[in-house]
């Protein structure tokens, strides 16, 4: 893929964040390494045309993608996979959270 504009401390935040919800996602639907690249910009709330660019891939494979993506979650749009991935992310914050206070 390309590189993004140069990072700073919050766009760290935000990677770390999207990272996090692309991992609940995958962690609970089956996706190719390609939709999961195609996911993490969707989240991120970039157009198709975008993530073509960035991907070095034709705009209409990126639809397929997108696709696909939905078909599996059982979403249609992409406010509905956010908050999909939303509601999985803080799931999986409020499951582990027993087990860290557990460790310390």
């Amino acid at each position: 893929p390309r590189p993004l504009a140069p990072k700073n401390e919050d766009s760290v935040r935000s990677d770390e964040l999207l990272g996090r919800l692309v991992e609940s996602v995958t962690g609970a639907y089956s996706f190719t390494a390609r939709e999961q690249e195609v996911l993490h910009y969707v989240l991120f709330g970039h157009t198709p045309a975008a993530i073509a660019w960035r991907l070095e891939i034709r705009e209409t494979t990126v639809h397929k993608h997108i696709h696909r993506i939905f078909a599996k979650t059982n979403t249609d749009t992409r406010k509905r996979l956010l908050d999909l991935a939303l509601r999985l992310t803080a799931n999986d914050a409020w499951v582990s959270a027993p087990r860290r206070a557990m460790a310390s």
